[in-house]
């Protein structure tokens, strides 16, 4: 029997959630419509992402080739939200005013030369290789001087704020260090030692445990903020992604069940891959949003509403079935 409505805190974070799932549905009711789905090309001479229309995007930075055709490539974001300039200072000149430039790099990282493929579609070796490009782009850019974080995300869907349909995923790396990250570091540091390595000792044999491997465990967080929300944390206390750099396919695994859930689901998400500031010591880890729901009025004041229980939606992601 799962809870119906329920306040929760955030393990770390003082942040609460409302856990309600009279008001939510049944898993299967949150799936979108076949609809949804239409039927995509293998290559669409449009989209700037296809193989033949490189021309379209900038410069290229990189890629990973087989058998002299490319698998993943990666280049500057056209549609920029930072830039390298020469000033990568931010400032306060008065009490409330701090600014400073948008410095950094913002770059695309094209998944598939198929258009008519997701992550989702992606194979266990393929995700290990995209994985070991994420670490490249993190490792490259965060030597650039003045940069002081760099965030890795996917957004899949319409609903998750993707632009164009080709599966790709973002980097941009810049001069401050992310809000939530920030708030996160300090909620640690009143903790002795750090809570994630010891509440991970609790949901491994939790109802909220998805999968559990030598190396990683993945769970649906106790105060989960949206609807099949889910993490993935290595189980060994580390800061940064390089520090996995050998057991990517293990790590590979579990991001690919979840994803193949959320295929089932064929609905809208993001993914960020949380890295420690250099100068700081947070857990590692991943957390995957399912784009379901769409906030209220409510949310606003800073308290969400969550219609799925965590535990039920662990019971999801492992394979089984609605309890009512």
């Amino acid at each position: 029997m799962w809870v119906k409505m329920e306040i929760r805190k955030d393990y770390v974070l003082d942040r609460y959630v409302i856990i309600a799932t009279n008001r939510g549905k049944r898993p299967s009711d949150f799936k979108k419509s076949n609809e949804d789905l239409a039927a995509l090309p293998e290559f669409d001479q449009k989209c700037p992402f296809c193989p033949g229309n490189e021309d379209k995007t900038p410069k290229e930075i990189g890629r990973v080739s087989n058998e002299g055709h490319w698998q993943i490539r990666w280049f500057e974001n056209k549609f920029n939200a930072v830039e390298l300039t020469s000033d990568y200072v931010v400032r306060t000149d008065n009490e409330f005013y701090t600014f400073g430039n948008a410095f950094g790099k913002h770059e695309v990282i094209v998944e598939t030369p198929k258009h008519n493929l997701q992550l989702w579609d992606l194979d266990e070796n393929q995700l290990s290789e995209l994985i070991g490009v994420y670490n490249f782009r993190i490792e490259e850019l965060s030597r650039i001087p003045g940069v002081k974080y760099v965030a890795l995300f996917k957004n899949h869907g319409s609903e998750a704020g993707t632009s164009l349909v080709h599966s790709h995923s973002q980097v941009i790396a810049y001069n401050i260090v992310p809000f939530w990250v920030r708030e996160k570091i300090k909620a640690v540091g009143k903790f002795e030692g750090c809570p994630y390595c010891k509440l991970l000792h609790r949901e491994r044999n939790s109802e909220r445990h998805v999968l559990e491997t030598d190396n990683f465990l993945t769970f649906t967080p106790y105060a989960s903020q949206y609807p099949f929300e889910v993490v993935i944390f290595p189980k060994k206390h580390v800061r940064f992604l390089n520090e996995l750099r050998n057991v990517f396919l293990e790590l590979a695994q579990h991001l690919k069940l979840v994803l193949n859930k959320l295929k089932e689901l064929n609905c809208s998400y993001n993914i960020t891959w949380i890295n420690s500031p250099y100068d700081n010591d947070l857990h590692f880890h991943i957390r995957i949003i399912p784009r379901i729901t769409k906030p209220g009025g409510f949310e606003f004041f800073g308290t969400h509403i969550n219609v799925m229980s965590p535990e039920e939606a662990a019971n999801f992601y492992r394979g089984g079935v609605y309890h009512d």
